[in-house]
């Protein structure tokens, strides 16, 4: 039959398929759907696209219940060949689907374009050769199986220096650091053996690259995508990596998170992206002590130190007398699910803990420097210390905005605010960890914080400082 013929046997009608299905749009003489239509479940999935003899077939986007949808090619009502999955918050996943799952080379964005995931799909999972880039600018490359990193792996940090060894079961089992140039260097062999590898295949390698640190997709033509835990990218080996500080004369890292009360198992050992940045000493700042200081001009925008810690509910940081949270800053959630990042009294001589150094970073009203999210590949979810928009001599103090809630704060930042009149940071609130952003003082009243204006921790009174931004 004709083409023509069979458009003039389509007809437009609206009326249930079955029990739980109704379908508006073109249909052939048998009363199927055919051509450009809408079909709806009562689960709320609707299907608007393509359809011949009663299937997806073509062209079409499937919608989800959740506000996710897929937008893919189809053919026998499956969707097969290339298309992309776009989730509830816009974030994308574009590639080659097989049975209605992405299978083979998958790229994973943010609704703003930024990439998260650039490797391989098995069967909807991540699975093969890929790479992941965190938000905060590091990134990490191995091999994914079932989701989960596992084998030989490299964690870039933000200058492109690494940390190379081996992965199991999603954390860094065994790694080595390789500074800037040894990095670069390692890449360009690694590069050269691989094209070679691909043109004696006749075939042209590709340069994976990715973003942050995503959980992994499932995909079901019939119920809509179903996530994975948020963070099967790094599940937890069921046994601990071997407590070795060193390979010869070379420093090996580890997965290395808190326990309990115990910050880490190596307290010891300086973070080495951390190290050639800053250092501690003697803070200048009137009732200071130490405080973070650079060791080399801080280019604007750039990570220098790193905040980890002993993770402790809010509400726990709430009970405690100040004087116990001198170097308790907010990481994530709020109320009964808001989770802080402590530094315990006992961990804050750099003779004890030296791993990280962020906690060192004093108050200032007009800082030079401020707080970020990092995924880090030894302590996990922390937070870090990033410059604002200047260089940071060699030689400065850095300092952030603490940010405490309005009306709350020890004794000597609620006279540095007054002094200050930053008298919106003295009026009464609900008690909240993430304090709205006030405005700054000028330049010129910098001069003006003399007292108490740093870390207090070490003095063991009440105006330590607590849930720092």
């Amino acid at each position: 039959m004709e083409l023509s013929e069979k458009e003039e046997e389509r007809s437009d009608d609206s009326s249930s398929l079955s029990g739980d299905e109704t379908y508006t749009g073109e249909r052939n003489k048998v009363g199927e759907p055919d051509g450009e239509g809408t079909l709806e479940s009562s689960d709320g999935c609707k299907f608007t696209g393509r359809f011949a003899a009663g299937k997806k077939h073509g062209r079409g986007t499937l919608h989800f219940p959740d506000g996710s949808r897929l937008e893919c090619t189809w053919a026998d009502d499956e969707c097969e060949g290339e298309g992309q999955y776009i989730s509830a918050d816009g974030d994308i996943t574009q590639g080659h689907f097989t049975d209605g799952v992405p299978t083979g080379p998958v790229r994973e964005t943010t609704a703003e374009g930024a990439l998260i995931f650039d490797g391989h799909y098995e069967e909807g999972i991540r699975h093969g050769p890929g790479t992941l880039y965190f938000g905060d600018g590091g990134s990490i490359t191995g091999t994914f199986v079932e989701g989960v990193l596992d084998g030989d792996a490299a964690y870039t940090y933000p200058d492109g220096s690494q940390l190379v060894g081996e992965w199991r079961n999603g954390d860094m089992w065994k790694a080595h650091y390789l500074d800037q140039a040894a990095a670069a260097a390692a890449k360009a062999a690694q590069d050269a053996a691989a094209m070679a590898a691909s043109e004696a295949k006749g075939r042209k390698a590709a340069a994976p690259s990715a973003r942050h640190l995503r959980s992994r997709t499932v995909f079901s033509q019939a119920s809509g995508p179903a996530r994975a835990t948020r963070r099967a990218a790094a599940r937890r080996s069921s046994s601990s990596p071997p407590p070795q500080e060193k390979d010869g004369e070379e420093a090996v890292f580890t997965y290395d998170p808190p326990v309990g009360k115990i910050i880490a198992r190596r307290p010891l050992l300086p973070d080495p992206y951390e190290t050639p940045r800053v250092y501690a000493a003697p803070s200048p700042i009137p009732g200071a002590n130490e405080g973070l200081f650079a060791r080399r001009d801080i280019q604007p925008h750039e990570v220098v130190a790193f905040y980890n810690g002993v993770k402790i509910p809010e509400m726990q940081a709430n009970r405690r007398p100040w004087r116990f949270n001198g170097n308790c800053i907010w990481l994530y959630g709020e109320g009964d699910e808001g989770v802080m990042i402590d530094v315990p009294l006992e961990y804050v001589p750099t003779s004890a803990y030296c791993a990280t150094l962020a906690h060192k970073a004093n108050h200032s009203f007009t800082p030079n420097a401020e707080y970020c999210r990092f995924m880090h590949p030894r302590f996990g979810d922390i937070k870090g210390i990033r410059a604002l928009d200047k260089v940071i001599p060699a030689g400065t103090e850095i300092t952030v905005l603490y940010g405490y809630s309005r009306g709350e704060g020890p004794q000597w930042y609620r006279a540095l605010a007054k002094s200050l009149g930053l008298t919106e940071l003295l009026k009464s609130k609900r008690r909240r960890w993430a304090m709205e952003v006030v405005a700054r003082p000028d330049e010129e009243q910098q001069a003006s914080e003399d007292e108490g204006a740093g870390e207090k921790a070490d003095e063991g009174d009440d105006s330590a400082r607590i849930a720092k931004n």
